[in-house]
């Protein structure tokens, strides 16, 4: 059996994976649940699939996390450390759910101790890229094509190619087409603007 940490439980991947455990239960338990705030949502997760630990990153909520957990025998904690806490215990699993940049700290130390983390949205990865390169060898050789994306995005006829290149202690340089492009006005090349991308 397998056991698996998730890293925003309450939310709506949260919601499906727990669904999909539920159905499973022969082949998955849950080690560890996290939320924001949602201290009676998480807790009746953590009874209902009978966790060993449940944390919520709201200090605030966690009187009402302790209360409802009382007498389960499930530990409960509170705040930033704690959610980190959460995804370093051993297990086979960290699905890591949390939004935003909130993300990076607990899914570094679930690499940090050599679990296998599951991503299930890309903002953590981009937030904090170079500091899982030191862990993660590679995620994609620079002359790999997506498959089934080139027709979408592939440049103007006629315009030149754009070298690709890497940065000591950053992730191999992804193709031209896929990197988003760095200019003075922090343009994606969707139409948003990024903080996360400097002027070059």
């Amino acid at each position: 059996m397998k056991r698996i940490t998730l890293l925003g439980a309450t939310g709506s991947v949260g919601s499906s994976t727990l669904d999909l455990i539920g159905r499973h239960r022969d082949r998955f338990a849950i080690e560890a649940v996290t939320a924001n705030g949602d201290a009676e949502g998480l807790a009746r997760i953590a009874r209902d699939h009978g966790a060993r630990f449940a944390a919520v990153a709201d200090e605030a909520a966690y009187p009402a996390l302790k209360a409802a957990l009382a007498g389960s025998g499930i530990e409960a904690a509170a705040g930033r450390e704690a959610i980190a806490h959460a995804a370093a215990r051993p297990t086979d699993l960290v699905l890591a759910a949390i939004s935003g940049a909130a993300g990076v700290e607990p899914v570094l130390a679930a690499i940090g101790q050599g679990t296998t983390v599951a991503l299930a949205n890309k903002e953590s990865l981009v937030a904090a890229a170079s500091g899982y390169s030191p862990s993660i060898p590679s995620i994609m050789p620079s002359s790999r094509r997506l498959p089934g994306r080139a027709s979408r995005m592939s440049r103007p006829s006629g315009s030149p190619p754009r070298a690709a290149r890497s940065v000591p202690g950053t992730l191999p340089a992804l193709p031209p087409r896929f990197r988003p492009t760095r200019s003075s006005t922090r343009t994606m090349p969707w139409g948003r603007r990024s903080p996360l991308i400097p002027p070059a």
